[in-house]
C-alpha cells in the first residue's frame, strides 16, 4: 500500500513537471539609444494592454518576461527568446512573443529575399542607417534570424505546441507627408542599405512579412500564426486609447479582440476582429497574417469570455468595483444589472439593483449603484450590461492658418461641435493653409494617418468654406466611429459574403454572366482584394440566429463617405422589403450588382441587423435630424443618428444602446486600382 501511494506520488509529481506551460515574452522599444538615430515611440504603454489579455486568457504574470528599452538590444532579445521562451517552454505548451518598435527594411544579405530586402526588427542599438564599414546592420534582427529561434522553440513544443507572435512595427512603407501633426509610426520608408544598392527583384513580388520559411519537417513543430500591424509596403501607425495615450494600432486591437475571444474562436476569427477594429483607427494599414488562421487560438486553450462580470471590490453601499473594463469592452455611461449568480437570462429574472459605470481603466471598471446594495449581496452577483456605450466620438484637430479672418471664422464654428477639440500638436486632424500671406491660397485637411481629405482653393466667401472644413471634420469623425463599431447579439446572427462575378451591360443596367471563386480575390493573408471599375459581385446573406430580422448594410469607403448599399439608392426598395428568417440564405439580385470605382484604399462594408426596419436611407439623407414614422423605432438608430448630427450639449459621449437593439457584421477589404 505504502509503495503503491509513492509511485502514485512520483506519477503525480512527474504530471506536473510535464504540465503544459503558458509563457509570453514582450519587448517594447520607445526610448532608442541617441547615437541610433531613431524617434522615440509610444511602446511602453503597449505592455499593459498585452500583459491584461494574456492574464485575461490563463497566463500567470510570473511567467510573462517584459524587455524594456535599453533591455532590448539584439542580444538581449536573443537571449531573453533562448532563455525564457525556448528553455522554460515544455512539449505542448504554449508561447508566445510580442514586438513593439520600430521595423525597418535591410539589405539582403544572402539573396534569399524576391525583392532584395530583409524585414527586420529594430533593436535598442540598431542604427537608422547604414554606414559602410560602421554599420551594415549587424544590430537589426532579420527576420529569418527570428524565424530561425522561432524554429527551435516549435521543435521544442512539438506538434501539438503553439506560438503566437505579434509584430507591432513596420518593415517599410511610403513617404508621409511630415510636421508634428502626424501620428507617430513605427519605422521608417527608408531601408538600412547603402546609397545606389541595386534592388533587383528575383521574383514576382516582394516577400511578406514573414518570420520562417517553410521547414521540412512541419509536421514534428508546433503550429506557428503571426500577426503583422501593415503590409511590406505600409507605415504603422500609432493610434490612441480611451485616455488619450499613444498606443500601438496592433497591440490595441490585439489586445481588445484576444481578451473577448472564447475557446472555439479561430486565428481567422481573431484576426477578422483585428481588422475591423484596425479599420476605425488606421484605415490606411492593411494587417497582414500568417499561418494556419482555421487553427482555434492556441488550440483552445484560453480561458474565454464570459457573458457576465463579478464584483472585484466592494467599497460602499453605493459604489463597487468590476473585475473588467475597457478590454473587454465596459465604457462609461454604461448601464448594468446585479443578478443572483447562475442567473442564465437577466431578461427573465429581476435584477437586485442597478448602476451606470462611471469610471474605467484597462483592467476595472467602477459602478454607482441606483440603490444601496449590501457587500454580502454584492459580492454574490452576476453583473451583466444592459444598455452598452460604445466609447465617445471625439476629433482632435490642429489648426495652421494665417487668414485671420477664416481662422475666426471655423473655430466660431467649431464651437458648436463638443466633439471637436482643438490642440496644438498631436491632433488626428491638421488644418493647413497654404500661400498664408498671398491671394488664392489653398486650405488642405490631412488626417494623423496621411490621408487627404480636403484640398480646396479658399473661396472670397468665408462661410462656403467654413462649412466645406466642418463637413469634413464631421465626416472624418462619424466614419472613424462607426468603421469601429462593433454591436453583437447571437439571436440576430447574420452575415454575408461576397459572389464575385463577370457582367455585362445590358441597356442601363448590369447582368450577371458568369462567377469566380471568392479565394481568387484574397491576397497571401487572407485579405479581400478588388480591382476598382472592373470587379463586380454581388452578395450573399445568410441568418445563423434564430430570430426573423431586417437588415441593412452601409458602405464606408476610404475617404469616410458613407454610402447605403442595402436597401440599393437606384431601387424603390425600402428597409422592410430586406427581411431575413432563421435558416434562410439569399441571394441579392441583377438589381444590387455592385462595381467597385474609386477612391482607391481600405474599405468597409458593415451589414447591421435588427428586429425592426432601420431606415438609414432617411438618416444619411437628413444627417441625422428626424426621419419619418415608425420604421426607426429601433433604439440603436439612435446611435446612429447622434453620429451624424454629433451637436449639442451631449458632448462627445454617445447615447447607450440596450442590449437586443442589433447585431453587426462587419467586412473589411482593400480596392486597388
Amino acid at each position: 500500500m505504502k509503495r503503491s501511494l509513492i509511485l502514485h506520488l512520483c506519477l503525480w509529481m512527474s504530471l506536473v513537471s510535464m504540465a503544459q506551460t503558458k509563457i509570453a515574452l514582450i519587448v517594447a522599444i520607445g526610448e532608442y539609444e541617441k547615437s541610433t538615430g531613431w524617434s522615440s515611440i509610444s511602446s511602453q504603454n503597449d505592455v499593459p494592454l498585452i500583459k491584461a489579455s494574456l492574464i485575461k486568457q490563463g497566463f500567470n504574470e510570473k511567467d510573462i518576461l517584459v524587455l524594456r528599452d535599453a533591455e532590448a538590444t539584439k542580444d538581449g532579445i536573443l537571449k531573453a527568446i533562448d532563455s525564457h521562451l525556448i528553455e522554460r517552454s515544455s512539449k505542448d505548451g504554449i508561447a508566445v512573443f510580442h514586438y513593439s518598435g520600430h521595423g525597418q527594411q535591410l539589405m539582403d544579405d544572402n539573396g534569399d529575399e524576391p525583392d532584395g530586402y530583409d524585414e527586420a526588427l529594430v533593436s535598442y542599438n540598431a542604427n537608422l542607417r547604414y554606414i559602410p564599414g560602421v554599420y551594415t546592420g549587424q544590430n537589426h534582427i532579420r527576420d529569418e534570424e527570428l524565424g530561425g529561434r522561432m524554429e527551435i522553440l516549435r521543435r521544442k513544443l512539438g506538434p501539438k505546441g503553439n506560438v503566437l507572435v505579434i509584430l507591432d512595427a513596420c518593415h517599410s512603407g511610403s513617404g508621409t507627408r511630415g510636421g508634428d501633426a502626424i501620428r507617430k509610426h513605427r519605422g521608417t520608408d527608408k531601408p538600412c542599405a547603402p546609397e545606389g544598392y541595386d534592388q533587383t527583384l528575383k521574383g514576382k513580388k516582394a516577400d511578406n512579412n514573414a518570420i520562417s520559411g517553410k521547414a521540412s519537417d512541419e509536421k514534428n513543430l508546433a503550429a506557428m500564426v503571426g500577426f503583422f500591424g501593415a503590409s511590406p509596403h505600409e507605415l504603422n501607425y500609432e493610434t490612441e486609447d480611451e485616455n488619450g495615450n499613444g498606443v500601438g494600432s496592433l497591440s490595441y486591437a490585439f489586445s481588445k479582440a484576444f481578451a473577448n475571444a472564447d475557446k472555439n474562436t479561430t486565428y481567422g476569427g481573431l484576426f477578422d476582429k483585428i481588422k475591423v477594429a484596425m479599420s476605425g483607427f488606421a484605415p490606411r494599414q492593411t494587417p497582414q497574417a500568417e499561418g494556419d488562421l482555421r487553427n482555434t487560438i492556441l488550440g483552445g486553450k484560453i480561458v474565454g469570455k464570459l457573458n457576465y462580470f463579478k464584483v472585484d471590490k466592494w467599497e460602499d453601499e453605493k459604489t463597487v468595483k468590476l473585475n473588467a473594463g475597457e478590454i473587454l469592452g465596459l465604457f462609461k455611461d454604461s448601464k448594468v444589472a446585479f443578478y443572483d449568480i447562475d442567473t442564465k437570462d437577466p431578461g427573465k429574472a429581476k435584477p437586485k439593483a442597478t448602476g451606470i459605470i462611471t469610471a474605467t481603466s484597462l483592467t476595472d471598471a467602477t459602478v454607482t449603484l441606483d440603490n444601496s446594495l449590501e457587500k454580502v449581496k454584492a459580492m454574490e452577483s452576476w453583473v451583466f450590461v444592459v444598455e452598452k456605450n460604445y466609447g465617445k466620438l471625439e476629433v482632435k484637430v490642429k489648426l495652421d492658418i494665417g487668414n485671420d479672418q477664416l481662422k475666426k471664422s471655423i473655430i466660431s464654428e467649431f464651437e458648436k461641435y463638443p466633439f471637436i477639440k482643438l490642440v496644438p500638436q498631436n491632433s488626428d486632424l491638421i488644418i493647413d493653409e497654404g500661400n498664408k500671406y498671398s491671394r488664392g491660397s489653398q486650405l488642405t485637411i490631412t488626417s494623423s494617418t496621411d490621408m487627404l481629405l480636403m484640398d480646396e482653393p479658399v473661396d472670397a466667401n468665408i462661410e462656403k468654406t467654413t462649412l466645406q472644413v466642418i463637413e469634413s471634420v464631421k465626416s472624418y469623425s462619424q466614419a472613424s466611429y462607426i468603421r469601429g463599431l462593433d454591436v453583437n447579439d447571437s439571436r440576430m446572427d447574420v452575415k454575408f459574403e461576397f459572389i464575385p462575378i463577370t457582367v455585362k451591360q445590358e441597356g442601363d443596367k448590369f447582368v450577371e454572366v458568369s462567377r469566380q471563386e471568392l479565394s481568387s480575390k484574397k491576397d497571401e493573408s487572407g485579405n479581400l482584394v478588388f480591382k476598382g471599375e472592373k470587379d463586380a459581385f454581388k452578395l450573399k446573406i445568410t441568418n445563423n440566429g434564430n430570430k426573423a430580422v431586417y437588415f441593412t448594410i452601409i458602405d464606408i469607403q476610404p475617404n469616410n463617405i458613407i454610402n447605403l448599399v442595402i436597401p440599393n439608392p437606384a431601387t424603390d426598395r425600402k428597409a422592410i422589403d430586406y427581411r431575413i428568417t432563421p435558416g434562410q440564405s439569399l441571394e441579392l439580385d441583377d438589381d444590387d450588382i455592385m462595381i467597385f470605382y474609386p477612391p482607391y484604399g481600405n474599405e468597409v462594408f458593415k451589414l447591421i441587423a435588427t428586429e425592426t426596419p432601420l431606415d438609414l436611407s432617411s438618416i444619411i439623407t437628413t444627417r441625422g435630424e428626424s426621419s419619418r414614422g415608425d420604421v426607426n423605432s429601433n433604439p440603436f438608430s439612435g446611435l446612429f443618428s447622434e453620429s451624424f448630427k454629433t451637436a449639442g450639449s451631449r458632448g462627445p459621449r454617445m447615447p447607450n444602446v440596450p442590449n437586443g437593439s442589433a447585431n453587426i457584421y462587419t467586412v473589411t477589404f482593400k480596392v486597388v486600382e
